[in-house]
């Protein structure tokens, strides 16, 4: 997976629960942004191997301060901003997303 050519940074993993939370610089929070996604999945369904490999340009929408500047500024919440966005100390703009398996 990746969000405007930035490969993801796993900042949390929970391998009980299949469960990661991962990082991506955006140069915005508000407005769309391209990203891609690759499915592979190699594994026996009804006991008959099934395989899927595919890739996608998916588009993400964030619905947060069209300011970069203004998106951390003091008394905002970050509940407004995407997904907890924040301003690493590069002055890159950092948005947090939960990716979880399904059975």
């Amino acid at each position: 997976m990746s969000i405007e050519g930035h490969k993801e940074r796993i900042i949390s993993k929970n391998t009980a629960k299949d469960e990661r939370t991962s990082e991506f610089e955006v140069s915005k929070l508000n407005g769309k942004i391209d990203g891609k996604i690759d499915v592979y999945i190699d594994e026996k369904v009804n006991g008959k191997p099934f395989k899927y490999d595919h890739h996608y340009n998916i588009t993400y929408k964030f619905n947060g301060p069209s300011d970069v500047a203004g998106a951390n500024a003091p008394g905002k919440d970050d509940k407004n901003s995407a997904s907890g966005s924040d301003k690493g100390s590069d002055g890159a703009t950092t948005g947090q997303s939960e990716s979880k398996q399904f059975e």
